[in-house]
């Protein structure tokens, strides 16, 4: 309706953490190369962003932040026409360097056919992305607490014991000393569900409700392979969920990687503790040789990254 907006977006593909805080300087340039006159609006009203503060925005390696470009375009302005922009230097807020940045866009300014200003823009701060979880491995595994009973398939209450029918479908077994942990699948096969066992397999209790809750989006979320750690602590994964029990399967906490393009491994913690290996899965974009070690915080059922390997 006579205006839009570009998004761009940062990534901080080095290995260290880096920070941004205020407006990228932004100029247009032609196909040739050339500097079109650019001109910043600081006062569009149609352009929200520009009641943003400014604020600093830490980015840890391959963290993403953005910014976002405002402009009138050509609606309104029958036949006239303002150079087109081919590509755009960025100057990142307290850096000399720029970057240049492939587009195509026409910015108009505010006004009338007989009265405008071509090349002019509205650029907001460098903001964080909303609901964006650093990849490829945050320094913080956030859990949500409690799976829930499945819409299509419902659990059997916690330490109900499986028929030996039922035990047959019990998969993904992992044993200690004197105990085993493992998944049951429900004869619908609209679920899993965790079910542990304290006499080495020949009985198997119910554990918990079904692993893949339905926020989490479905069988996509199954978990594949199982980490005992105790006869009350267990740790089952895919390449997209952790979950974790610390009680015997009587409160669950699921943390979810959306990517779903982790390979996870047990990691022994020195003094003690439950720890993970986290690595790119075979067909994974991450860098191949990364990975990072993680320890559960058991007081609060979140995982904190102890090392790092980009």
């Amino acid at each position: 309706m006579g205006h839009a907006s570009l998004t761009i977006t940062i990534t901080n593909i080095s290995k260290r953490t880096c920070w941004l805080d205020g407006v990228p300087k932004v100029q247009m340039m032609s196909k040739e190369g050339s500097d079109i006159p650019t001109h910043e609006n600081r006062e569009a009203s149609y352009f929200p962003y520009l009641s943003q503060p400014d604020i600093r925005v830490d980015l840890e390696p391959y963290e993403i932040a953005n910014f976002d470009l405002g402009y009138t375009d050509s609606t309104g302005f029958e036949n006239d026409r303002c150079p087109m922009a081919s590509e755009i230097r960025i100057t990142p807020p307290g850096s000399s360097s720029a970057l240049t940045l492939s587009v195509r866009f026409e910015p108009f300014g505010e006004g009338t056919v007989q009265e405008h200003q071509c090349g002019e823009i509205a650029v907001s701060p460098v903001m964080t992305v909303a609901g964006y979880d650093t990849p490829p491995y945050p320094a913080i595994l956030r859990s949500q607490p409690g799976l829930t009973e499945s819409a299509t398939g419902h659990n059997f209450p916690w330490g109900t014991r499986l028929t030996a029918a039922q035990s047959l479908a019990v998969t993904f077994k992992a044993s200690g000393a004197t105990y085993s942990w493992g998944v049951w699948g429900a004869p619908t096969g609209a679920g899993q569900f965790p079910v542990r066992s304290t006499d080495g397999g020949a009985h198997w209790n119910a554990a918990g409700p079904q692993l893949a809750a339905d926020w989490a989006g479905g069988s996509l979320y199954y978990v594949t392979r199982v980490f005992p750690e105790r006869s009350d602590a267990v740790v089952m994964e895919s390449f997209s969920i952790i979950d974790v029990s610390t009680d015997g399967g009587r409160q669950w906490y699921q943390y979810l990687n959306a990517a779903a393009n982790w390979a996870i491994t047990p990691y022994v913690v020195p003094g003690g503790g439950i720890g993970l290996r986290v690595g790119p899965a075979s067909w994974a974009t991450l860098p191949k040789q990364s990975y990072a070690l993680y320890v559960l915080n058991v007081g609060n059922h979140q995982w904190r990254r102890t090392k790092l390997f980009l």
